[in-house]
C-alpha cells in the first residue's frame, strides 16, 4: 500500500510539472510568434530562456543544455543593449557552468529529477557577505566602461545570477531566493531600457515576468523535495 501511494504521488507530481512546463513554454512561444515577429534573437532568447528555467524548476538535467543556447543568444542581445555585465556573465560564466551543471545533475539524478538539498543558515550568511564585496567590485569596474548603462543595477543582477547559478549547480533550494530577487531586478532593468526606447525591452520584460512566476513555482517544489541541510 505504501509503495503504491509513493508511485501515485510521483506520477501526480510529474503530471503537474509537465503541465506547468507546457503552459509557460506555450505562452512564451505564442508571444514570440505573434508579437515579437521577425526579431529572431529576441524570440530565441525568450523561448530558450523559458524552456531552460521551467526545466530547472522541475529539477531536470536537460535545463543546462538549453541554458547554453539561451546564454549565447542573450549575450548577443545584451551586448547590443550596452549591458556589458550581462554579456560577460553569459559568455564567461553561464556557458562553462552549463556544461558543469549538466554532468553534475546527471550524476545526482534520481530517475527523471535531480536530488535536491538545502543550505545551512551559516552558509547563507557567508553568501551575503560575499555579495556585498562582489557587487561593490563589479560596480566599480562596470562604471568605468564607455557606453555602459545602469552600472549598479547591472552589477547587482550580475552577482545575484552568479550566486543563483552556483547554488543551482550544487542542487541547493536557496537558489530560488536569489532567482526571485534577480527576476524582480531584471524586470526593473528592462523596464528602464523600455523607457529608453529599446527595441528588445518588451520581449525581455515578458521573459523575466515568466521567469519570476517560474521561480515561485521552483521554490515551492524544491522546498517540498529538499529535506536535508548541507
Amino acid at each position: 500500500m505504501g509503495m503504491s501511494h509513493s508511485v501515485l504521488e510521483s506520477s501526480t507530481s510529474q503530471r503537474t510539472v509537465l503541465r506547468w512546463n507546457i503552459l509557460l513554454i506555450a505562452i512564451a512561444t505564442l508571444y514570440a510568434v505573434f508579437y515579437v515577429g521577425g526579431d529572431a534573437f529576441s524570440s530565441l532568447v525568450l523561448v530558450s530562456g523559458v524552456v531552460c528555467v521551467t526545466l530547472a524548476a522541475s529539477g531536470m538535467k536537460e535545463t543546462h543544455l538549453i541554458g547554453i543556447v539561451n546564454s549565447l543568444s542573450y549575450a548577443y542581445l545584451a551586448f547590443n543593449e550596452g549591458l556589458y555585465g550581462e554579456f560577460a556573465l553569459n559568455t564567461l560564466f553561464y556557458l562553462p557552468m552549463g556544461v558543469i551543471g549538466y554532468f553534475t545533475w546527471k550524476k545526482h539524478s534520481q530517475g527523471t529529477f535531480v536530488a535536491m538539498r538545502r543550505l545551512s543558515t551559516q552558509r547563507m550568511i557567508q553568501l551575503a557577505g560575499f555579495l556585498v564585496v562582489s557587487i561593490t567590485v563589479v560596480y566599480g569596474l562596470l562604471s568605468q566602461l564607455p557606453g555602459q548603462n545602469l552600472s549598479f543595477l547591472d552589477a547587482v543582477t550580475n552577482q545575484f545570477a552568479i550566486v543563483a547559478t552556483l547554488l543551482m549547480v550544487m542542487r541547493f533550494r536557496e537558489q530560488w531566493f536569489f532567482y526571485i530577487s534577480l527576476n524582480v531586478l531584471m524586470i526593473v532593468l528592462w523596464s528602464m531600457r523600455f523607457m529608453d526606447d529599446s527595441s528588445a525591452a518588451d520581449s525581455m520584460i515578458v521573459m523575466w515576468v515568466i521567469f519570476l512566476a517560474n521561480s515561485l513555482f521552483g521554490f515551492v517544489r524544491w522546498t517540498r523535495l529538499a529535506p536535508q541541510t548541507a
